[in-house]
């Protein structure tokens, strides 16, 4: 359930380096505007065996500050269930390789991922909180998380934190729009 991560990572590779913070929504499969107008509703997708309903998106923006960068890795259907890690900034998750801050995460259920890495100019020894927002078509918005992670007294870019948050067991009412913040 992957394709939606791979679809944008060959799509940054077509933009090219991105010079800020705030990254725009990509265009990727399966949004509002990368199909026909008779394709904007939901459309079924064979991916590996693997069958998927794909929702329309029609916005999604990462707002990321205190030289932190994110990167998009879409929806997938939790394959396991896990406890909620990076709760707080008592209890952060710590930068590192393979390091992950999710909400509490119940198997089936759908979890949208962002990775988030400290660049040389993060501030070292930092509480930062992440919040995802999914505001379905026609309803309110619904906050997720927040989940906590903390920079590492020496800063290397190459550590990041896989946020995850789980959105529930059905996706949101199509079309929809989500906004995640780091701050």
């Amino acid at each position: 359930m992957r394709f939606l991560a791979e679809t944008f990572s060959l799509a940054l590779a077509h933009l090219g380096s991105v010079d800020q913070n705030c990254y725009p929504h990509v265009l990727v499969e399966g949004t509002e505007h990368s199909k026909g107008p008779e394709q904007v509703n939901q459309t079924r997708k064979h991916e590996q065996g693997v069958e998927a309903w794909q929702q329309t998106e029609i916005g999604g923006e990462l707002n990321v500050t205190n030289s932190l960068v994110a990167v998009d890795k879409g929806f997938l259907v939790a394959s396991s269930s896990a406890p909620p890690v990076g709760t707080s900034c008592g209890s952060p998750t710590i930068f590192g390789e393979g390091t992950v801050a999710n909400t509490g995460i119940t198997q089936q259920d759908l979890v949208y991922d962002v990775q988030v890495n400290e660049t040389l100019t993060t501030s070292t020894n930092t509480c930062y909180k992440a919040t995802l927002v999914v505001t379905p078509n026609g309803s309110s918005a619904t906050i997720y998380g927040p989940v906590y992670m903390n920079s590492t007294v020496s800063i290397l870019s190459t550590f990041g934190i896989d946020c995850e948050f789980d959105i529930g067991a059905r996706a949101p009412s199509s079309p929809y729009s989500f906004q995640l913040t780091v701050q």
